[in-house]
């Protein structure tokens, strides 16, 4: 794991944390060192960015990632999330990181997949770090599984939209897998044990 500086199972997604000096990087020229840090010594050949207003449509999804890149034989999917340039840092991370975000950027990468019939890596990056995303068969059923009612939610015919069925989807993927336990949560349980002790 020296590779990545952390990782961790939250919400069902094998979640790996790439940290960078993000100023550092902005002053990079080429796209994908400014957009995926950890592969600075990997040749990517840029496929779209947002600015191209690509859709990816596949059943009754509909994505737009931000950015989309070939590596090798595969592609990475990329979603960034500006958030007001707010530094996660490593000992914040599994509490910083939204479940939101983590669901709109692997519904995105699965309709990249399903377009390009390629492996996709799913990258969720914030200003200064990059967060690898694996989901298990689970998580991805339930999203899926939610996509009629989610139709119905938003009013949709044909499609709805990655973010709006990550949206959608978020709080029965929090209520069914396991997140991430703070100092302050588990606190919180023993204070409660100790007031309430019978």
């Amino acid at each position: 794991m020296s590779f990545w500086h952390d990782q961790e199972v939250l919400h069902g997604i094998t979640t790996r944390a790439y940290f960078f000096d993000s100023r550092q990087i902005q002053q990079e020229t080429a796209l994908s060192i400014r957009a995926l840090p950890f592969l600075l010594e990997m040749p990517l050949k840029t496929l779209c960015t947002e600015q191209d207003r690509k859709n990816f449509f596949t059943g009754e999804i509909a994505a737009q990632p931000d950015a989309v890149f070939e590596h090798t034989t595969g592609l990475i999917s990329l979603e960034y999330k500006y958030a007001g340039y707010q530094q996660h840092h490593q000992e914040q991370w599994r509490r910083q990181i939204r479940l939101k975000d983590m669901l709109q950027c692997l519904i995105a990468g699965y309709a990249v997949a399903q377009n390009y019939k390629k492996i996709t890596a799913c990258v969720l990056r914030y200003h200064n770090v990059c967060y690898m995303l694996t989901p298990s068969a689970a998580v991805i059923h339930t999203v899926f599984d939610l996509i009629p009612l989610a139709k119905q939610y938003f009013s949709q015919k044909r499609y709805v939209a990655a973010s709006k069925l990550a949206q959608f989807a978020s709080q029965k993927v929090q209520d069914t897998f396991p997140g991430p336990e703070d100092k302050r949560s588990k606190e919180g349980r023993a204070a409660h044990e100790s007031l309430l002790r019978r």
